[in-house]
């Protein structure tokens, strides 16, 4: 891999700052069948679902939450119509300019009482303690069935996992995992975290085998899916598979990704195929794309200071950069701010000048 560092410490840096790792043979964890037949679709259901599915996708919220609407009131203990009805929703609500109206969602919770209404109560809170309420309630509920409990877990796990509590998402997803090896939804979120704060190697496996499975179900969101292979992406940049990066990259659809995240690895993989010019506009995209970003920055300045040999226009934006962390409490910023310092201040010494005051 023709790199002087920067594309590892990139992918280090959205990866959250994971060690290296090796995958030749690129191996493929095989995901067990779900055993939570409740959320399956019946061949009579399916035209629906797929019907609502490509409404929503489609741009048609409002005939998608009303084909969804439909199947969750025939059914309102199926997972996925009420997941889908509430996306319907959300999206519906964009559209139109507005908050979507959680209030039904909480009704049915209260009437119901079941597991599976708390959390989709749950899923519509506008606020994080409202969230938690909800949580709580489902938590409390005596004795749920194993398929319920298997989606407590897991909502518990996503929940850590966003809020940065990993050691608990990862304890939530196993306890998800122990109940139904092959639910979906544990199964992603476990490689989730296993490519980010555990192995790459068995979470990049994790993925590739959920991947295969989740291609070719339609309840699965094609976001998810999308962002699976970005990270797929990523992690084949770590371990300096320029190739397989490629191949993932190839696959992923920009308009359901964060588009800087896109563009940073479009311009690592570049970088590392010797390309710097398709490099700085994949980087300049990416800056465009997250203006409130840095990594972008941080791979034009590797860029200016490496192999577009600009180094007075390194200097410069290592100064910015570092002058825009330092203060920072987040470790990852900080770390950032300390190698952006580190070389901006061997770039002046290189030319004999004197670092800016303050510096």
């Amino acid at each position: 891999m023709r790199s002087n560092g920067w594309a590892a410490v990139l992918v280090c840096a959205l990866a959250c700052v994971l060690p290296q790792w090796s995958c030749k043979g690129r191996p493929i964890a095989v995901m067990p069948v779900s055993e939570t037949k409740l959320d399956e679709l019946s061949p009579t259901t399916r035209p629906a679902f797929a019907a609502g599915r490509e409404a929503l996708l489609g741009g048609r919220a409002a005939d998608a939450q009303a084909i969804f609407a439909q199947l969750h009131q025939d059914d309102p203990r199926h997972r996925m119509y009420a997941l889908w009805m509430q996306d319907a929703q959300r999206e519906a609500a964009r559209l139109a300019g507005r908050l979507p109206d959680p209030q039904g969602w909480w009704f049915e919770a209260r009437q119901r009482g079941d597991v599976r209404a708390w959390l989709l109560a749950a899923r519509t809170a506008l606020d994080d303690a409202t969230e938690w309420e909800a949580l709580t309630k489902a938590a409390t509920v005596p004795d749920p069935p194993p398929e319920d409990a298997v989606w407590l877990h897991y909502a518990l796990g996503a929940r850590a996992a966003r809020l940065g509590a990993y050691e608990e998402a990862k304890a939530e997803a196993s306890k998800a995992r122990a109940l139904d090896a092959g639910h979906s939804h544990a199964y992603w979120l476990e490689a989730w975290i296993a490519a980010r704060h555990g192995s790459q190697a068995q979470g990049a496996a994790m993925l590739r085998g959920w991947l295969e499975r989740a291609r070719d179900d339609i309840r699965m969101d094609p976001a998810r899916v999308a962002a699976a292979e970005l990270d797929l992406a990523l992690l084949s940049l770590a371990a300096d598979d320029v190739p397989e990066a490629r191949k993932w990259l190839a696959q992923v659809d920009p308009w359901l990704v964060d588009l800087a995240r896109l563009e940073t690895a479009r311009a690592a993989a570049s970088e590392a195929g010797g390309d710097a010019e398709a490099a700085v506009r994949s980087a300049r995209a990416a800056a465009t794309a997250a203006p409130e970003d840095l990594l972008p920055l941080v791979q034009h300045a590797i860029l200016l200071e490496g192999p577009l040999a600009d180094p007075a226009a390194a200097e410069a934006l290592w100064l910015r950069v570092y002058e825009s962390q330092e203060n920072s409490g987040q470790l990852l910023d900080l770390l950032r701010a300390t190698r952006a310092r580190i070389r901006y201040e061997r770039l002046v010494a290189a030319r004999g000048g004197q670092p800016a005051q303050g510096q």
